[in-house]
């Protein structure tokens, strides 16, 4: 998954985008560049807007490398802790990538890391995890998802056990 598509807005932070540069590539540990970005991130912190970004960053360097385990752990690592000074943006990501991470050493940091942020801002980990119930939901339990040129119009059935899509096209009419 390309980390372009994460950030809905330009970041203007020349050390996040090397670090996202980084995580793109794929390829093996962190370069010398994404490595300087990293060092100065952590004596600067960047803002909060910086945070999606920031986690795909942490996302990639917990990948699993086959034969060898996580991609880069210290990277990982010390992007988990950068998420844990940008405050409420910062707990929310690592939410999300709590959900997607399955390594023991990893789950345990990102733990630790709301933990100290929950006592810190004295939020409860429930504020940031109810931040995700979903996308937003019309008066009739429906919302539209562009995908390319067309229209995906999601319903929530009455008995709220199913969701039923239908198509829309460019101008605007139902498709098969």
């Amino acid at each position: 998954m390309s980390l372009n598509a994460a950030m809905s807005t330009p970041i203007d932070d020349p050390r996040v985008h090397a670090l996202v540069e980084w995580a793109n590539a794929g390829d093996g540990r962190l370069t010398r560049r994404a490595g300087n970005a990293l060092a100065a991130l952590q004596g600067s912190i960047p803002r909060p807007a910086t945070a999606s970004a920031l986690a795909q960053v942490a996302g990639a360097a917990y990948q699993r490398v086959p034969n060898r385990g996580p991609r880069d752990l210290q990277t990982g690592h010390a992007v988990v802790e950068l998420l844990g000074e940008l405050g409420e943006a910062g707990g929310r990501e690592l939410v999300r990538l709590r959900e997607r991470t399955t390594y023991h050493h990893p789950l345990a940091r990102i733990s630790r890391v709301l933990a100290e942020l929950q006592q810190r801002l004295g939020v409860p980990l429930g504020e940031f995890e109810d931040t995700f119930a979903g996308p937003v939901l019309d008066s009739e339990l429906s919302t539209d998802v562009p995908i390319g040129p067309f229209r995906a119009r999601l319903h929530v059935t009455d008995d709220l056990r199913r969701v039923q899509t239908s198509w829309i096209g460019e101008a605007g009419r139902s498709l098969a």
